[in-house]
C-alpha cells in the first residue's frame, strides 16, 4: 500500500464522507428493516449522555468522521443504559474488564470508549473518507474493542494510522466476545419526496430510540460557539445528531468545539440510526404471538406487533409463540411486516 503523509491540523472538517444512493437490498426505515421501532428515552435528548470527546485530527488529518460517527452514538447508547440501570450484572462486568483480555471498556473518564483505530482499519476508511453504512456494518461483523486495547496514537504517515499488521488475534478475539454480549444493527432514513416537516417529525421519533448518525455540509461559521446557520453546500462530514431542540439541534462533533448548535432548518439530507443492544435483554422485550384462528406470527414490542412473514426471520428469534385471544391481539398497534430472510445488513 503506498504511504503519504497525513494532511496537517485544519481548523474546518475534511471532506470525508462517501454518498451513495440507497439499494433495494438497503435497510432503511419505513420499509424493510431487521430493526423494531422501540422507545428508548422518552425525551428524544442525549445531550447529557454525552462521552468522552476525542478529535479525529490531532495535528494530522485522518479523515474518520464516519467511524467516530459511530462509535459516539454506541458510547452515548451505553451510557445511557449504565445511568438508568438497563444492562445486566454480566454485561457491566464483561464492560469492567471480565473478558478474556482483561481490559475495561471504561476510559479516564469512567465512560464506554470505543477504538475508533480498530473500525477505521476494518471498515476500510481510505483518504478520501467513508460510507456511513461502513461502521456499524463493520462493527456488527466484528465487534468493538476499548480504546485503550489499540489507541489513536501520534500518526504521521497513512500507514502510521492505518496499519493492519496493529490488529493482534486477541483484539478479535475480545471483538468477538463483544458479540455475545451485545449486538450492532441499523437502518438508513429515506429523505427524497418527503417535505422537510415530514422529515422532521421522523427525526423526533426515531431520536427516542437513538441518537442519529447523519452528513452534513460545512456551513459558515462553523467552528464558532454560535448558532450555525444553515446554506446550500453539499454534505461532507458525518455527526452525531443528539437531540433537536426549539431554537437549534446539538450534535456531537469530532472537531472543536465537541457540542454545536445547529440552526433547525440545517441541511440534513443523509441519516442513519444504529442501535447496540444486550442480547440477553432483547429476549425479555418481546414476544411471538398468534391466534387459534389467524395463521399469522407476529413479533409484539410494547404495544407494537409486527407480521413475520418468512420463516428464517421467524428461526433466529430463537422462541416459541404464545397463543393469544383475537381481542387481545386488536389491542396491539399494527406495525406492518418483518422480512429478514438471511439478507445482508447494509
Amino acid at each position: 500500500m503506498e504511504d503519504f503523509k497525513l494532511k496537517q491540523k485544519e481548523l474546518i472538517p475534511a471532506n470525508a464522507v462517501l454518498i451513495e444512493p440507497l439499494k433495494e437490498t438497503d435497510w432503511r426505515i419505513g420499509g424493510d428493516s431487521k430493526l423494531v421501532y422501540e422507545v428508548i428515552n422518552e425525551t428524544a435528548n442525549w445531550f447529557e449522555y454525552e462521552p468522552t470527546n476525542e478529535r479525529q485530527n490531532r495535528g494530522m488529518e485522518t479523515m474518520i468522521c464516519t467511524n467516530e460517527a459511530g462509535n459516539n452514538s454506541w458510547e452515548v447508547q451505553l451510557i445511557y443504559m449504565i445511568e438508568h440501570n438497563l444492562l445486566s450484572p454480566k454485561a457491566l462486568n464483561f464492560l469492567n474488564g471480565d473478558n478474556i483480555a482483561k481490559i475495561s471498556y471504561l476510559d479516564e473518564n469512567n465512560k464506554p470508549n470505543f477504538s475508533d483505530k480498530w473500525i477505521a482499519i476494518l471498515s476500510g476508511t481510505s483518504p478520501s473518507g467513508n460510507w456511513l453504512y461502513k461502521t456499524p456494518e463493520k462493527a456488527h461483523e466484528f465487534g468493538l474493542i476499548p480504546e485503550s486495547m489499540l489507541p489513536f496514537g501520534n500518526p504521521k504517515t497513512w500507514n502510521d494510522f492505518f496499519n493492519k499488521e496493529q490488529i493482534t488475534q486477541e483484539m478479535y478475539d475480545l471483538g468477538e466476545e463483544f458479540k455475545e454480549i451485545f449486538e450492532i444493527e441499523y437502518e438508513a432514513f429515506v429523505t427524497s419526496g418527503k417535505t422537510k416537516a415530514q422529515t422532521m417529525e421522523e427525526v423526533d421519533k426515531h431520536l427516542k430510540q437513538a441518537p442519529l448518525i447523519v452528513a452534513i455540509p460545512i456551513c459558515p461559521g462553523y467552528k464558532d460557539d454560535d448558532i450555525i446557520q444553515a446554506c446550500s453546500k453539499t454534505p461532507i462530514h458525518a455527526v452525531l445528531l443528539i437531540n433537536r431542540l426549539e431554537e437549534y439541534r446539538n450534535i456531537i462533533d469530532s472537531y472543536e468545539p465537541f457540542i454545536k448548535q445547529l440552526a433547525i432548518d440545517y441541511n440534513i439530507p443523509y441519516l442513519l440510526k444504529s442501535i447496540i443492544f444486550e442480547k440477553d435483554k432483547l429476549n425479555k422485550n418481546y414476544m411471538l404471538v398468534k391466534t387459534e384462528q389467524g395463521p399469522n406470527i407476529y413479533l409484539v414490542v410494547g404495544n407494537k406487533k409486527t407480521m413475520i412473514i418468512d420463516m428464517p426471520t421467524y428461526e433466529v428469534f430463537k422462541q416459541d409463540f404464545k397463543i393469544i385471544s383475537e381481542e387481545e391481539m386488536n389491542s396491539y398497534e399494527d406495525g406492518g411486516t418483518l422480512i429478514w430472510a438471511d439478507r445482508i445488513i447494509k
